[in-house]
């Protein structure tokens, strides 16, 4: 028996807790809903740092800046330079290469060109012959196109 003269059994006082126990749980979940959200560790210390301080990846080239490299102008400028070359120009990794008339010797050299630009560029490399009479990127009549990537021939 208690001091006041109640009588409080086992079960009477576990029912007790639970409720208590239940309260806490709600005053304790309705505070945290009004806190800001704990990042977790991993995550927590990389907020702290600023932005500029984290390591960045390397910016790639952008692609107009990627093929233009000393070597390619020349490499431009020597097919530039034969007879049967009107014009040469270059637009990505694509170069188109007007023809006023057709080498005999088209194929081979064409294949060895897209595979210099090929291993120069690491990148695929698109060869467009067409007449010397059509614009730069005008492929609606093509007297050869030929491609390499990986350095071989597609």
């Amino acid at each position: 028996m208690s001091e006041d003269g109640t009588e409080m059994n086992g079960k009477t006082l576990g029912i007790v807790l639970v409720v208590a126990l239940v309260v806490v749980g709600l005053i304790v979940a309705v505070v945290n809903d009004e806190q800001e959200p704990k990042l977790p560790v991993y995550q927590s210390a990389a907020a702290d740092v600023p932005q500029n301080d984290l390591p960045q990846p390397p910016v790639a080239k952008p692609p107009s800046d990627r093929y233009d490299t000393p070597k390619t102008r020349a490499m431009l400028k020597g097919m530039d330079a034969l007879d049967e070359v009107a014009w040469v120009h270059r637009d990505g990794n694509s170069v188109y290469v007007g023809l006023s008339t057709i080498p005999d010797d088209l194929v081979p050299l064409s294949n060895a060109w897209v595979l210099q630009l090929n291993r120069e560029w690491d990148f695929g490399a698109h060869l467009w012959f067409v007449p010397a009479a059509h614009k730069p990127g005008d492929v609606s009549r093509v007297y050869r196109e030929v491609s390499a990537r990986n350095g071989e021939l597609r």
